[in-house]
């Protein structure tokens, strides 16, 4: 998970776009601040790639990550874990899987994490 930064508060959808210039807002944090999770500066769609694929690799068989995969709401779609996987670092699930991760890295429980992000999964 080094490759990785665990240090930094996801804050994308605590912004608001009350006003019509400010929609797109949300969006436009969330994508910096998944490359900055990634320590990437420029979006790059191989080196993503890849680091996800690594970091599946040292998660797959960690067990809140095969709970996540398991009732995650993507398995309807895809069949493949690695691309449910994936999904965990969408906009709609990163800043909570995010937080799961900085658990885990700390060897603290992820159990309040990981129950607020099986409730997006049921809100999806």
């Amino acid at each position: 998970m080094d490759s990785l930064q665990l240090d930094l508060i996801c804050t994308y959808k605590l912004m608001t776009e009350d006003e019509e210039e400010e929609i797109g807002i949300k969006q436009m944090l969330y994508q910096f601040q998944l490359l900055q999770a990634f320590r990437m500066t420029d979006y790059n769609d191989s080196e993503i790639n890849n680091k996800m694929q690594t970091l599946y690799q040292q998660l797959k068989n960690v067990e809140f990550v095969k709970i996540l995969i398991q009732k995650n709401p993507h398995t309807n779609y895809f069949k493949e874990e690695e691309l449910i996987f994936r999904t965990l670092f969408s906009y709609d699930y990163f800043d909570l899987f995010h937080k799961c991760l900085y658990y885990h890295s700390k060897n603290e429980s992820v159990d309040n994490a990981m129950d607020l992000l099986l409730e997006e999964f049921n809100r999806n």
